[in-house]
């Protein structure tokens, strides 16, 4: 069944991120998109974006297949970008045929990557490194296509921070609020 839903929205050129973030969105999300933008067809690609964020380094492979498109784009920003959603929403930014937009009530949230450990101390050590090495890199992938500084991500280390479509416009996230 679900194979058959994917296949109906690729053929109508729309990706749906209406779920969480997982490693399987490699096989939903990103092969999909990225077979759009090689074939024949002209016509534009939608990416529908809904979604309470999940895996980060997913997300950033969300991220780079949407950087890297050449097909006219749009991501439609429906209900929530929060955490990878955010990310992914930000993305395209330096591409040309990459155009975002953003539904009045839509909501973005960023935070600081979650993180899950458990093992024995050495595995904890390694671990929290790999997380403050993917955290580098999650904040510098904002800070290079938003309008969010390093300031705004220092202010929000310890938080959740929540914000509109209007803030999302104002901080570069989207190019338009419908």
């Amino acid at each position: 069944m679900l194979d058959a839903l994917l296949l109906t929205y690729a053929e109508d050129r729309a990706i749906i991120i209406d779920e969480e973030i997982t490693p399987k969105m490699i096989r939903t999300v990103v092969i999909p998109l990225l077979r759009l933008d090689a074939d024949e067809d002209e016509n534009p690609i939608d990416i529908y974006l809904n979604t309470m964020g999940g895996e980060a380094i997913t997300s950033l492979a969300i991220c780079d297949a949407i950087d890297s498109l050449k097909c006219p784009t749009t991501i439609h920003v429906l209900g929530c970008a929060y955490s990878g959603g955010l990310w992914i929403a930000s993305a395209g930014r330096h591409n040309p045929n990459v155009k975002k937009v953003a539904y009045p009530n839509a909501e973005f949230m960023y935070h600081r990557l979650s993180t899950g450990f458990s093992g024995n101390m050495t595995e904890l050590e390694l671990e929290c490194e790999r997380a403050k090495q993917t955290q580098r890199k999650l904040e510098n992938y904002l800070l290079a296509h938003t309008a969010i500084d390093e300031k705004m991500i220092r202010k929000y280390k310890d938080q959740d921070w929540f914000f509109d479509a209007k803030t999302a416009l104002k901080l570069e996230i989207v190019n338009e609020v419908l």
